[in-house]
């Protein structure tokens, strides 16, 4: 974590303005090891949209399971269009706030619960 926060800070200024800082550095020390960066970035992007995803189906009634993954993947399409860090910036206060939301619902029931 501290390498990539040192190096990201050497390109501070160069970096800002890309989708993927990392792969514009990982480009600036050669095409191959770029490449490998993609492909690492892509398997993890993949990993997680195939789990998220299976395991959102599988919460819900398997009788629409065919047409609930068809509308994801119709869903992923038109998201995809947004880009990377439009979707980060506003889905993060989003979670945020529905995050502190579900800890202020899990304290007030252990409260009620406890007595």
């Amino acid at each position: 974590m501290f390498l990539i926060y040192n190096v990201n800070n050497i390109f501070y200024p160069d970096i800002m303005a890309v989708e993927l800082p990392n792969m514009l550095i990982a480009g600036l020390l050669s095409n191959r090891i770029k490449l490998v960066y993609a492909l690492v970035m892509i398997a993890a992007i993949f990993t997680t949209a195939f789990s998220c995803g299976f395991s959102f189906l599988n919460m819900r009634n398997k009788k629409y399971y065919e047409r609930n993954a068809f509308i994801m993947c119709i869903a992923a399409f038109f998201c995809a269009k947004i880009g990377f860090s439009n979707m980060i910036n506003t889905c993060f206060p989003i979670f945020g706030y529905f995050g502190i939301f579900q800890i202020i619902v899990v304290v007030t029931t252990l409260k009620k619960w406890r007595g």
